[in-house]
């Protein structure tokens, strides 16, 4: 998705977007017109730029699957290009692109974007803006997939746990990584609805909040794969350390050597490392991050909400 030479044409019309404003400015027009296609303009650039890191990232992790996969190097390679051929021929980003025009179209002008615009200014507003929704909800269907990618890795291959994190918990690093960019992408898109008239909160409704609902759906559903297969390895692993302390015990005090009682103790040892090591890709800290980047994401709309209500109060 959003291939290199493609990139640069969304970071040039999101140049032009800016400039565009930035010549509306220069004319006198209202704030409030500003405060909508300012935002929404940067997000064109943005919401490109954020997609295609998390992407690389993706592509980054293979080594890191090779590590911990118990699969030769050759199947994990085999599998990463065919899950990479399927997304960057998927329809679904686009689709959900064209979805966000629809919903944009109809959140904006309720909450009085442009609404006391003339003829020029409107045109370029309702451009920048579907433009905008149509980068923004590329960003989520591709963000949504690549999390679908992650999930298929957990059902593709048996793993390796180990406490380092550059093992198998690098997926919950990935994962935190692709989830700051789509906040940070949305966060640009809901600034916008700081220049609403009327009703802030009808961008943040329609918008805002369903989105970091999937969002965070998608972040916390995405890892449930890759955990049944962290505890299904801790569980085999934890029988066989049982298998092997029970072969070993004693029967008698005859039978408790030094030797046998040292062997004895390294399998406890052992037995508890295993039994401590992670269960999930994503720890406590990695989904307190994420509630709080969802938190950050939305925080323009919720604050122009907020100063609305208060000033109209």
């Amino acid at each position: 998705m959003w291939p290199t030479v493609s990139l640069w044409i969304w970071v040039s019309i999101g140049a032009l977007a800016s400039l565009m404003v930035a010549l509306f400015g220069a004319s006198g027009i209202d704030s409030s017109f500003l405060l909508v296609t300012g935002p929404l303009a940067l997000g064109i650039t943005i919401v490109p730029l954020a997609v295609r890191s998390g992407y690389m990232a993706v592509l980054d992790w293979e080594p890191f699957v090779r590590d911990f996969a118990r699969e030769s190097d050759q199947a994990v390679r085999a599998w990463f290009d065919e899950q990479t051929t399927i997304f960057e021929s998927s329809a679904i980003p686009r689709s959900i692109g064209v979805l966000y025009i629809v919903v944009a179209s109809v959140a904006f002008p309720r909450g009085g974007a442009f609404s006391d615009c003339d003829t020029g200014a409107r045109i370029a507003g309702w451009l920048i803006l579907g433009v905008s929704a149509y980068a923004s909800g590329v960003g989520v269907g591709s963000v949504g997939y690549l999390a679908l990618f992650l999930c298929r890795a957990g059902r593709r291959f048996q793993v390796r746990v180990d406490a380092h994190r550059f093992g198998v918990r690098s997926q919950g690093r990935l994962l935190i990584h692709i989830y700051l960019l789509a906040c940070l992408g949305l966060c640009v898109f809901t600034l916008s609805a700081a220049g609403a008239k009327s009703d802030p909160a009808t961008p943040l409704y329609g918008l805002a909040l369903p989105t970091v609902v999937v969002l965070l759906g998608t972040f916390f559903g995405s890892q449930l794969p890759m955990h049944r297969r962290m505890v299904e390895d801790k569980r085999f692993r934890l029988r066989e350390l049982r298998k092997l302390t029970d072969a070993i015990a004693p029967q008698d005090a005859d039978d408790l050597t030094p030797e046998r009682m040292a062997e004895i103790e390294h399998l406890v040892k052992q037995t508890a490392l295993v039994a401590d090591l992670p269960e999930w890709p994503v720890g406590k800290a990695g989904g307190v991050t994420a509630v709080l980047g969802s938190i950050w994401a939305v925080s323009p709309t919720i604050l122009a909400y907020v100063a609305e209500h208060a000033v109209g109060g």
